[in-house]
This record gives C-alpha cells, structure tokens and sequence, in this order.
C-alpha cells in the first residue's frame, strides 16, 4: 500500500519532481562551466648523502635544532621547512618577477596558448614595484604574492616512501604551473648548497686557527679528518647541479587538466535532487496521510 502511494504521488506530481530534479542539475552544469581548468606540475626528489658519514650540512643544521621524525630524514626535513619559509618564496618571486603573474593573473588562453593578465599588470613588474628610495614599497604586494604562491604549491613526503619527497604546483596556467615547479626546485637546491657552503667555510676557518694548538697525534687526525670532510662538501656543493635532491621524476609540462572533476561535480548536484525530490514526496505523502499536524505536535510536546 505505501509503494503504490509513493508511486501515485510520482505519477501526479512527474512535473514537480522533474523541475526540482532539473534544478540542481542546471546548477552543476553552470558551475562546472564557471569553473576554470587548474593544472598540475609534479616531480618526485630523493634527498642526496652529500658526505662521506651519509648526511649533509642542513642535516646536521636540523638535527641540531632538535627536528626529529622517525620516518623523516633531516634532510628532507629542513628542505621542507626551509621550502616555505617567507625569506624562500619572497626571494624566489623577485628573482623570477612573478608578483604580477600571481596577483594579476585573468586566464589562460588555450587557443594562443599565453597567460591573460588584468589591465596595468605592467604596474606589479619588479622594476616598477619596488624602490631603492623607500624600502617598504611594494612588501605589501610581495607578501600578498607570496601567500599566493604558498597556496599553490605543496612539498610533501612521498606516502610510498617518506624517504623521498613530493613537489606539486597547481596553477589555472599550465605554463606557470610548470615554470614554478622547475624553477623553484633549482633555487631550492642552490640555497641549500650555499647554506653548506657558508657552514664549511666556517668550520674550516675554525678548524686551521686551532689546528696548530694541539700536539697530539689522535686529536690532530680527528681535526684533520673534519677539515677533509668540510674540504669536501664545500667542493660538492659548488660543482654538482643537483647537490642537496636528487631529481628522480623531473617536472612535466601538464598536457590536460588535474581539476576540476566536472563529471563528479554533475553526479553530486544529481543526487542533491534526487534527495530533494525525495524530501519533497516524503511531504506530500505526510499531508495526503494527515501525518504532518501530529508529528508537528509531537515536535511541540517534546520542546516543551
């Protein structure tokens, strides 16, 4: 008896339903068209031994800090750390002039294949942003940018191996996409190859003004084997291209778009209406019934 109610209550009112179906439906269809593509730019990294006793510099630096994890190498963990820092991020934006394509970026052109920027982009261009005269000029725009671009980019350790790293740069641009995710991999490396080279330069500066004040042959070969391994990273760090990661999936330019998911965005407003439909017949049902007024005053009864 209640199926075949359900099912008269269908029938009569087919026109109500298809619309409260429909709508939902035609809100998914305008929103996953209002809806920009996004790309993505990935690449996986393995943290290199840099020394002989199998650590760098920064993982040294770290471990000093007190940064421990037992799935994370103080490597990897500094890089991380390091890879978001303002001091990072800021520099590489103005290094690369990208404060107008973060903060005046419009669209994509995928007919001329170019970035469309909004007009008087020309304005946030390093040389016409900032000023040798006042230092504050421009931090506000910079640091804005810098916010942008932290929201687009991701270094995370890999779930299949937390020994190695994930880079992804997610962008409505592809070609900004994929220049963010080369480039800042590049700097990232020189950073921490120039931090290693400052803290060898360092100690063995340290190491050859006390080197000569101790006479005994054991504490002489341990100070001997410091400034070698010193000598050494300070070498390494200045000639390899890939001194602090190695690249063992380098950034591809992104063919097709990584989100959004317009085929899940259509399924799920579909389900809203059919939920709403079966709000909408659960009521009739109950008012057809005169089941409404007596759960209305259930309803009463009870917050009283």
């Amino acid at each position: 008896m209640f199926f075949i109610e359900i099912l008269e209550i269908i029938k009569e009112r087919s026109k109500h339903i298809m619309v409260i179906l429909a709508a939902p439906v035609m809100v998914g269809l305008l929103v996953s068209l209002v809806m920009h593509n996004q790309y993505t730019t990935s690449a996986t990294l393995s943290p290199k031994r840099s020394t002989a006793d199998g650590g760098s510099g920064v993982g040294a630096l770290a471990a000093f800090a007190g940064i421990e994890d037992e799935k994370l190498s103080p490597e990897l963990k500094f890089a991380t750390n390091y890879f978001y820092s303002f001091k990072f991020l800021s520099s590489f934006i103005v290094e690369n002039d990208l404060v107008d394509d973060l903060l005046m970026f419009k669209k994509y052109d995928s007919r001329n294949k170019e970035n469309v920027f909004h007009n008087n982009s020309s304005n946030y261009e390093v040389k016409n942003l900032f000023s040798p005269e006042d230092p504050n000029q421009g931090m506000f725009e910079l640091q804005k940018a810098t916010k942008e671009l932290k929201d687009i980019i991701q270094m995370i350790p890999s779930r299949a191996d937390p020994s190695l790293a994930s880079l992804e740069v997610t962008h409505y641009s592809p070609i900004l996409s994929y220049f963010i995710a080369s480039e800042i991999l590049k700097k990232l490396d020189r950073d921490i190859a120039a931090i290693d080279i400052k803290s060898a330069d360092s100690q063995i500066k340290y190491i050859n003004s006390i080197l000569g004040n101790y006479n005994k042959l054991e504490t002489t070969k341990i100070l001997a084997s410091i400034l070698d391994r010193e000598l050494t990273k300070k070498i390494l760090a200045n000639s390899s291209d890939q001194y602090a990661f190695l690249i063992l999936d380098p950034p591809v330019f992104p063919l097709e778009k990584s989100a959004p998911r317009r085929s899940i965005i259509m399924i799920l407003f579909f389900l809203l209406g059919l939920f709403i439909n079966s709000l909408f017949i659960g009521f009739v049902y109950l008012k057809k019934n005169d089941l409404l007024a007596p759960i209305v005053l259930t309803n009463l009864k009870s917050q009283d």
